[in-house]
């Protein structure tokens, strides 16, 4: 779990959906309602972190969506490889 700067809540886990809304493994609540949080399907969240320059880190199980390492980086508009 990890809340933002505007009080929005991103969870991880290993699920589809939450509350009916589909959500592959990342999900945000705002409050009010559950809204996916651009994770490809079947992908598995672990951990989140918020990096200084206001990015998100995941880390978990990301199938074939993402080679490379089991971090991604969220830089507001797309997830890329983060690491070695």
């Amino acid at each position: 779990m990890h809340v933002l700067p505007n009080g929005d809540v991103l969870v991880g886990g290993d699920f589809d959906t939450i509350a009916g809304v589909p959500a592959n493994g990342l999900a945000r609540w705002n409050g009010s309602t559950w809204s996916a949080a651009g994770m490809p399907p079947a992908s598995r969240v672990n951990t989140l972190m918020m990096m200084p320059d206001g990015s998100l880190l995941a880390g978990g199980g990301f199938g074939s969506y993402f080679p490379g390492p089991r971090m991604q980086r969220w830089n507001g508009a797309t997830w890329t490889p983060y690491g070695p």
